[in-house]
């Protein structure tokens, strides 16, 4: 197996525990994803010798673990630290102006993630929390995204 492809593989299989970390054997992910068992399991131990991934010890299936974690937290930070500061004044004004919850939505594959929230005073509300997955299909700032998109990104999605 070629290094891209391996690499390919084992980005595939970080992702089939997303979005809720459910735990998964060998077998598991195998079947998922069409890989074959040794392949699955070399790709499952190197991962969890790097942190990526972790073993229970009763069910020897595998979950996410704390590298995993660190990369998320890292990703949160950046959001943080340098495009919410700049959205952040326009959601304010738009939240003022509305009276309604303004939440910004980062384009992600196929889905956005829920990067921040303005909160409005209207009764109804947003309901959600900095890092949740909204299908692109249904959730309303994926929907505008995807107005404003190429064919191909519709299309995919």
């Amino acid at each position: 197996m070629s290094t891209h492809r391996a690499v390919e593989k084992a980005l595939d299989i970080l992702l089939a525990f997303t979005p809720n970390n459910k735990e998964l054997g060998t077998i598991d992910v195998s079947k998922l994803m069409g890989f074959h068992q040794s392949t699955v399991s070399r790709l499952l131990h190197v991962l969890a010798d790097k942190g990526f991934l972790r073993q229970n010890p009763g069910t020897r299936k595998f979950q996410l673990g704390p590298a995993a974690m660190h990369i998320g937290l890292a990703v949160k930070k950046s959001l943080q630290a340098n495009l919410v500061p700049i959205a952040k004044p326009y959601m304010e004004a738009l939240r003022e102006d509305l009276n309604e919850t303004i939440a910004l939505e980062i384009f992600s594959g196929t889905n956005t993630v829920l990067a921040h929230l303005e909160k409005g005073s209207a009764r109804i509300n947003l309901a959600g929390n900095i890092g949740d997955i909204l299908e692109g299909h249904a959730a309303a700032g994926a929907k505008a995204i995807l107005a404003f998109s190429t064919k191909d990104v519709g299309a995919r999605i």
